[in-house]
C-alpha cells in the first residue's frame, strides 16, 4: 500500500472547518452540516472531503441505483453552499486505509482542524470508525469534532436512500422537500424516431445517464440547453415522458421531453448536446392506449395540465444559480 499521506490530496491549511462524507444530493440533512461548517469557518477556510465517485458505484456497480445530483455540477453546488475548498478522494485508492490512518493524515495536513459530521457518520476501512472513535482519536490529534443531529421530514430521518425511493416512485414533491430543491437531472440528447413530430409533439430525447431515473409517467419539467453560454440559457417549460411506450409496443425505456414553446428554439436542441432537466411534479403514471389517436388526445390533456402549472411555479434561486452561474 502507498504511504498513507501520499494518497490524500489534502491542502495544508491551519485550523480549517472541515466536513467529510458522500453528500449525494446535498439534501436538507447535509445542509445542516454544511451550514455549521461554514458558520464556524467565518472568514477563515472551510473544506469538504468527499469521493470522486460514490463508494457504492465502485463496490457494487450492478446494484448502484444512481446519483441524486449531477456529478458534473456537484462542485458548483458545494461551493454555492459557502464551502471554500473541495477535496475529492479516489475511493479505490483509499478504501484500505484505517480510520486512524485517515485521521492522522488529516491532522498532519490541517493541524487544529474542526470537523463537522452527521450523527451516523462512519469512515475508514470497513467503516471501522464512528463518531465516538472520531471524537476520542481526534482529540488526541488536536482535532475538534462536532456531531450534527439528523434532519427529519414526515417523522423519519432524511437520507439519500429515502430520497432515491421517492424519486424512483415518482414522488417529486417528497423528493424536493427532502432535497431542499426540485430534482435536477443532467443528460445528453440522443436521436429519436420522430414519432412525436407526426402527432404534433416533437421531443428532445435524453439518455438515462448515471442518476436515479424517476418512475414511468408524465412530468411537469423545465429544460435548459447547457451547451449555450450561461448568460443565454433559458429554463423552458416542458412535459417529460418516461417509460417503455407501451402503446407503440416499445421495449426500451425512453426519456422524451416536449418543450411547450419549442418552435423558436427547436433547432438548438441537437443530438449530443448536454441538457438539464428539472423535475417539478408527476402528472400521471404510465398508460396504454388502443391507438395513436387516443395517445394524442391524452398528450393534449397532459400538456394542458402542465401549461396550467407552469405560470404558478417559481424556480428556486439555487437552481438558476447552479445552472446559469449566478
Amino acid at each position: 500500500m502507498p504511504e498513507v499521506n501520499s494518497i490524500f490530496p489534502f491542502p495544508h491549511l491551519g485550523a480549517p472547518a472541515v466536513t467529510i462524507g458522500n453528500f449525494d444530493g446535498l439534501h436538507t440533512g447535509h445542509r445542516r452540516i454544511f451550514d455549521a461548517c461554514v458558520s464556524a469557518a467565518g472568514a477563515g477556510e472551510s473544506l469538504v472531503i468527499t469521493f470522486s465517485e460514490a463508494p457504492a458505484e465502485t463496490m457494487n456497480p450492478d446494484h448502484f441505483r444512481g446519483y441524486l445530483f449531477p456529478p458534473a455540477l456537484r462542485e458548483r453546488l458545494f461551493l454555492h453552499s459557502g464551502i471554500r475548498h473541495l477535496v475529492e478522494l479516489d475511493f479505490p485508492a483509499v478504501r484500505g486505509v484505517t480510520a486512524a490512518g485517515f485521521l492522522s493524515a488529516l491532522a498532519e495536513a490541517m493541524p487544529g482542524a474542526r470537523l463537522f459530521v452527521g450523527d451516523n457518520f462512519r469512515f475508514g476501512k470497513d467503516n471501522g470508525g464512528n463518531t465516538e472513535f472520531l471524537r476520542n482519536a481526534g482529540e488526541k490529534l488536536g482535532l475538534k469534532v462536532t456531531v450534527i443531529p439528523r434532519s427529519f421530514w414526515n417523522g423519519k430521518a432524511v437520507s439519500s436512500s429515502r430520497i432515491r425511493e421517492a424519486v424512483s416512485a415518482g414522488d417529486m414533491d417528497s423528493a424536493a422537500a427532502m432535497l431542499g430543491r426540485p430534482y435536477l437531472f443532467l443528460s445528453t440528447q440522443v436521436p429519436g424516431d420522430r414519432i412525436g413530430r407526426t402527432i404534433g409533439f416533437p421531443t428532445v430525447n435524453l439518455t438515462p445517464g448515471r442518476q436515479v431515473v424517476p418512475a414511468d409517467g408524465v412530468y411537469f419539467t423545465l429544460l435548459a440547453d447547457l451547451s449555450l453560454p450561461a448568460a443565454d440559457r433559458i429554463l423552458h417549460p416542458a412535459m417529460t415522458y418516461i417509460g417503455l411506450r407501451p402503446t407503440l409496443n416499445g421495449r426500451e425505456m425512453r426519456i422524451e421531453t416536449n418543450i411547450l414553446e419549442l418552435s423558436p428554439d427547436r433547432d438548438r436542441f441537437d443530438s449530443g448536446k448536454p441538457v438539464a432537466l428539472v423535475f417539478v411534479k408527476r402528472i400521471r403514471g404510465e398508460k396504454t392506449f388502443p391507438n395513436l389517436e387516443e395517445l394524442q388526445k391524452n398528450i393534449y390533456n397532459d400538456r394542458s395540465v402542465v401549461s396550467g402549472l407552469h405560470p404558478q411555479y417559481r424556480v428556486p434561486t439555487e437552481i438558476t444559480e447552479i445552472l446559469f452561474g449566478g
